[in-house]
């Protein structure tokens, strides 16, 4: 008599049933012997340094920290001018003041005027790679086309 008529005969499997009980016993018989192996060798040591929280934290707080007001002017970029600047004579320096100007741009904008001329309009800017309709709402406000008109 086989195990599985006996297993049948005894607590009514059916065949597929008899299937799951196979396979559930060969998974459990691998976990064991996985788990028997594991046993018999054990892990090689980890040989590599231990992490260092504490230099992380101590990196994160020092950057994290106000910087003192000396070195915070020196790195703060410059406020945007108090009058507005002629854009068809102001040089890169001046236009780096300028909100969302850097020194690319900048130099792009005396690039622009030296090749094509002066601009005639405020809008003339948006030929100048980098600046979009947005960055030209920003500055706007500080810059002009042309000298000041005296009151």
């Amino acid at each position: 008599m086989h195990f599985t008529s006996i297993l049948h005969d005894t607590f009514g499997f059916t065949r597929n049933e008899l299937r799951i009980v196979a396979l559930l016993s060969m998974v459990m018989t691998a976990g064991l012997g996985i788990r028997w192996y594991r046993a018999a060798r054990p892990a090689p040591p980890d040989m590599s340094p231990p992490f260092d929280y504490a230099a992380l934290d101590s990196t994160f707080l020092a950057l994290s920290k106000p910087a003192d007001s000396a070195a915070a002017r020196d790195t703060q970029p410059p406020r945007a001018p108090r009058e507005p600047i002629d854009i068809n004579a102001a040089g890169a320096a001046d236009l780096v003041a300028l909100p969302g100007i850097g020194p690319v741009t900048a130099a792009r904008i005396v690039e622009d005027r030296q090749a094509r001329g002066p601009y005639r309009r405020v809008d003339d800017l948006l030929r100048v790679k980098g600046i979009g309709p947005k960055k030209l709402a920003r500055i706007r406000p500080h810059i002009r086309v042309g000298p000041r008109a005296l009151p």
